[in-house]
């Protein structure tokens, strides 16, 4: 018997199958006992993987193990030799002492989690909500940050690289059969539009150390939330090209998926967290690219599973539609959303903005850009440290603050190009800042909504005091409060069409009714 009848012939899959409940895709199965899962790769060659050999396989596995270990350390255990005797398969290094074994295969082992932990299945029970996203989004900035990156890996995000992978994605769907040729002829067409008219953005991108060993999978069912511990399984381990990119390519698989099963919502909340807690608003520029591109990845590996299915005499029709669905997706992923709105919360420290700025980004789904987090990350420092002290003497300067607000425009611009709402959240204590805001919402043909927040003095000052009591992402404390209030220019009827003063003295929620309703007006 040689290796592919191993593989692929009755004996092989009988034994398989007397281990525990089967998952197969195009590239592995996985068998599933009580407490473990197994997976075994397929003897295949489909040019963007090659498990064609024993050693090829083995390698995978290897890599597999170590590099899942970084999101998942504790479900990913081990990888364990199969043997072959004249009375079946055994898996595992204890066989090795037994005589007449031959080596045929390797597979992963891993702790079998529960289903009902999985997104997937936390989301079709309609469980999966907005905190579960932003946890992991935190767990994915991590990750991200720790990632390597470098020169090597910034090819993979360059132009050229990009636009390799495009082109080679629509060469595969070329060659496959029962696909709408005028669709995804189409889709090629709007990818390569957008392509290069972004592309000193990509080169950017690259250059700026945004290109990271990522994860390159990152879908619903490979999520997992085990109470307090987000886990995320099956990175792409066969092409090192797949996982390495920009990490909008990482997160737009996440996004895209939410938006196939209707919850264009949960994909925002992530994408907003994402960016509030990386500081990385071009995310926003890219992402429908990668949503589309990552659909379309989809809709390539449907119709390979389709063929493979087609070649056992199987029903192919449903991976035949899954594919023709995912290349409708990765087109439409590239229109134009709904007009987005430009929203603007000031007042002086301790005002509530924050607080009322958290509120409607949770009930718009939109991104906040804070100045107290723009201004840290300007000075190379985390948003929780304090800017008070040497060697951030100048963190305050006239020129500093004018530095944060332009970044802080700038990030807000991304966001409003990408056809998305943003809420930036500033003192805007002068007139200058306060036009700036409103020729931005000019250029971007969007309305402006803003909210000057403001409190009783005795509510400020018991906030300042609380405040002071801890970490702060404002370095705002009661000693500078009459400084701050003597130096702001106060708003003037004629400076803005649609301004909301908004009293935050109680905080029973009455004040961010007023708020939503204020925007929803505009």
């Amino acid at each position: 018997m040689n290796e592919a009848e191993h593989s692929q012939g009755p004996a092989f899959l009988e034994w398989l199958h007397s281990q525990g409940s089967v998952i197969e895709t195009h590239a592995s199965w996985v068998v599933l006992s009580a407490d473990r899962a197994y997976k075994f790769k397929k003897p295949v060659d489909l040019g963007f993987l090659d498990f064609s050999s024993r050693e090829k396989r083995k390698i995978c596995c290897e890599r597999e193990l170590e590099l899942n270990r970084r999101l998942a350390p504790s479900v990913y255990l081990a990888v364990e030799p199969l043997y072959r005797s004249a009375s079946g398969y055994v898996l595992g290094d204890g066989a090795k002492a037994k005589a007449g074994l031959e080596l045929v295969d390797h597979a992963v082992v891993m702790r079998r989690l529960r289903q009902a932990d999985c997104a997937d299945a936390l989301l079709g029970a309609g469980q999966l909500e907005a905190g579960h996203l932003q946890r992991l989004a935190a767990k994915m900035v991590d990750f991200h940050r720790a990632a390597p990156h470098g020169t090597e890996l910034s090819e993979y995000g360059s132009f050229e690289s990009v636009g390799q992978n495009v082109r080679e994605n629509f060469g595969t769907l070329a060659s496959l059969p029962d696909l709408p040729v005028d669709a995804w002829r189409a889709l090629e067409a709007a990818q390569l539009r957008f392509f290069e008219r972004h592309g000193p953005l990509f080169q950017a991108r690259a250059q700026g150390g945004h290109i990271k060993d990522g994860h390159g999978d990152l879908r619903l069912e490979h999520v997992y939330f085990e109470q307090d511990e987000v886990v995320v399984v099956d990175c792409i381990e066969f092409n090192d090209r797949f996982r390495f990119g920009d990490v909008a390519l990482d997160l737009a698989f996440l996004t895209m998926d939410l938006r196939r099963l209707a919850r264009p919502d949960l994909a925002e909340d992530f994408l907003a967290e994402v960016a509030h807690l990386s500081g990385d608003y071009e995310v926003y520029t890219l992402v429908d690219f990668y949503e589309s591109y990552r659909a379309t990845v989809r809709a390539k590996v449907a119709a390979l599973r389709a063929q493979q299915l087609e070649a056992d005499g199987r029903d192919a029709r449903p991976a035949r539609e899954e594919s023709r669905a995912f290349l409708s997706q990765a087109l439409w992923a590239l229109e134009k959303h709904e007009r987005p709105r430009l929203i603007g919360l000031g007042g002086l420290i301790a005002s509530g903005k924050s607080t009322i700025a958290r509120g409607l980004s949770s009930a718009f789904h939109a991104a906040v850009i804070d100045s107290d987090s723009t201004r840290k990350r300007l000075f190379g420092v985390d948003p929780w440290t304090s800017l008070e002290a040497a060697p951030f003497s100048e963190a305050y300067s006239e020129d500093a603050s004018r530095r944060t607000y332009d970044r802080v425009l700038a990030h807000a611009r991304s966001v409003l190009a990408s056809g998305r709402s943003v809420i930036v959240d500033a003192s805007f204590r002068t007139r200058a800042e306060r036009r700036a805001l409103v020729e931005l919402a000019q250029a971007e043909r969007v309305p402006l909504a803003f909210i000057e927040c403001s409190a009783e003095d005795s509510v400020v000052r018991s906030r300042l005091r609380r405040r002071a009591e801890g970490p702060s992402k404002s370095d705002g404390r009661e000693s500078l409060l009459d400084a701050l209030r003597g130096a702001l220019e106060p708003i003037a009827a004629s400076e803005l069409d649609r301004l909301l003063r908004c009293d935050t003295s109680v905080e029973d929620g009455r004040a961010l009714e007023q708020a939503i309703r204020f925007v929803n007006e505009t």
